[in-house]
Parts: structure tokens; sequence; C-alpha cells
């Protein structure tokens, strides 16, 4: 097998490798919240996004009481965080999970990460808001 086709191969594999390491991020993160916790008033529920969004950068869709959907991005390295944070997709948040994390971990990690995403939201709701 020439050069070429071995490195082919090879970065062939690490791109599985990869995606195998979302995909178990995206699925540890469902599992995080299908666990009872303590959650926001706001929050009602995770699933994963169908391959519609998922082609636009979308892992995981957050259901909300007043806000709607929120759309998230899950990252398994900072490297991966900084490339997608340079999209500069400002209607999806993004969250770095690592295998390490716990469950706890990981709905601290995705609260926190859709917080300025709400707050910005919330800021565009007020200002276009209707007055009577």
């Amino acid at each position: 097998m020439p050069f070429s086709q071995k490195a082919c191969d090879l970065f062939r594999r690490l791109g599985q490798v990869s995606q195998e390491r979302g995909d178990g991020s995206e699925q540890r993160v469902c599992i995080a919240f299908d666990e009872p916790f303590d959650a926001p008033l706001w929050f009602k529920g995770v699933s994963r996004a169908p391959w519609e969004l998922d082609r636009k950068g979308v892992d995981v869709i957050v259901e909300t009481t007043d806000l709607g959907k929120l759309y998230l991005q899950i990252k398994s390295s900072e490297s991966g965080v900084q490339n997608f944070a340079k999209k500069g997709r400002k209607n999806i948040a993004i969250v770095l999970i690592r295998g390490g994390d716990t469950l706890d971990e990981i709905r601290t990690k995705v609260l926190n990460a859709l917080q300025p995403l709400r707050s910005e939201l919330e800021k565009m709701r007020s200002k276009y808001a209707i007055t009577e």
C-alpha cells in the first residue's frame, strides 16, 4: 500500500474516532438530563438534533418554557470549541464535555453554556415586545 493510501486510511480512522467520541458526548448529555435533577423553571427537556440541524452545527435541542428551542453544539476538546466559535454562529451555545465529566458536571456545564444565549434572547424579546 503506498504511503499516501496509508495516510488516507489513518486520517479516515482518526475522523471515525472523533465522530464516535462526539456521538458519545451527545448521548451523555441526553442521559444527564433524563435523570432527575433540580431543573430551572424554564427547562422542559433535551433531545438529539435531527440530521438537518446536525448538518448546521446543532447537536442537541434544549426545550424551554419561555424561549422555545435553544440549540447546543457539544465539543470534546478545547480546539473543537475554538474552531466552532470562529464560525460565528451566535444562535448556538457551545459546551465542552470531557470523558471524565460526571452527569452533574455535564448538567452544570450545559446550563451555564446556555445562559449567555438565553440572556441575548431575553434582551431581543424585550426590545421587540409589543406593548399596549
